[in-house]
């Protein structure tokens, strides 16, 4: 988990950017590595996180906002 509360896998750390999708109410958000442009490898991801990704995917507006582009953070500020 990041400081923000999203659930990101190591793999995430590779990528320059993440996708986050934010809760709605308060809840867990995600985030998922992608590019500059919000693409997501979703063959890079685990199942768990492929599935993480396609729910959160599916519940835009209902339980999470639509996804935000944000840099990667650092392993530094870990």
């Amino acid at each position: 988990m990041t400081r923000d509360g999203a659930a990101v896998d190591a793999s995430a750390s590779a990528a320059p950017h993440r996708l986050v999708y934010a809760a709605i109410r308060g809840g867990r958000s995600f985030a998922f590595p992608c590019d500059a442009a919000g693409t997501v490898e979703l063959n890079l991801l685990s199942d768990r996180e492929r599935c993480n990704y396609l729910l959160a995917r599916a519940l835009v507006g209902r339980d999470f906002h639509p996804p935000a582009v944000e840099p990667a953070p650092s392993s530094l500020e870990a």
